[in-house]
């Protein structure tokens, strides 16, 4: 029997080895909660962006030739809705969504600038004007294949730990759709 125990039994009656450890358990899990209780406490207390509002998500704005030549490309190949437009005729902006990806597009007398356009050597940093996260690259990639949408690169593996394929929308615009892959570094 430790000394604690041994300490206290006079109080509690004779306790037996098994009655003791689970006596010395809760008595050391009451105090460290109520010790965490206190931290966390002052904690929250000195660190109020601890409960801050989540953000849900972030929508790219893509400046586009044609508001309606985009959304139908995203509309009828990707398989995105046509949330917002205005006006309803001949619109200038729109916002196309699928499940929780969100794109801006808007026609504004400009020509489109690709972030690959931007820079002396087109295929080397900031290649994708978007990145958008999906579960299961395999399954979304065998889905657009069935509405004939054609890849900039393939599904595959990435040399930075993705897996997934881009896709080139009516603007020149480059998105990557894809997730990390398990076990990468």
């Amino acid at each position: 029997m430790s000394y604690s125990v041994r300490y206290l039994a006079p109080y509690y009656g004779r306790l037996s080895m098994s009655e003791s450890l689970v006596f010395e358990f809760e008595t050391c899990l009451t105090a460290a909660l109520a010790i965490a209780s206190v931290v966390m406490s002052e904690y929250a207390q000195r660190r109020p962006y601890m409960t801050r509002p989540a953000i849900a998500g972030i929508a790219p704005s893509f400046i586009v030739r044609d508001v309606p030549a985009a959304t139908s490309f995203y509309r009828d190949r990707l398989g995105f809705d046509v949330t917002y437009q205005h006006p309803d005729h001949e619109p200038w902006f729109a916002i196309v969504c699928r499940d929780e990806a969100m794109i801006f597009v808007k026609s504004v007398g400009v020509e489109p600038l690709p972030n690959r356009k931007r820079g002396p050597n087109p295929n080397v940093a900031a290649r994708w004007d978007a990145y958008v996260r999906v579960p299961d690259p395999d399954a979304l990639a065998a889905e657009f294949t069935s509405r004939g949408v054609t890849f900039s690169e393939p599904l595959k593996d990435t040399h930075d730990g993705l897996r997934g394929f881009e896709i080139e929308d009516v603007d020149g615009y480059l998105l990557f759709f894809g997730r990390p892959r398990e076990n990468s570094n």
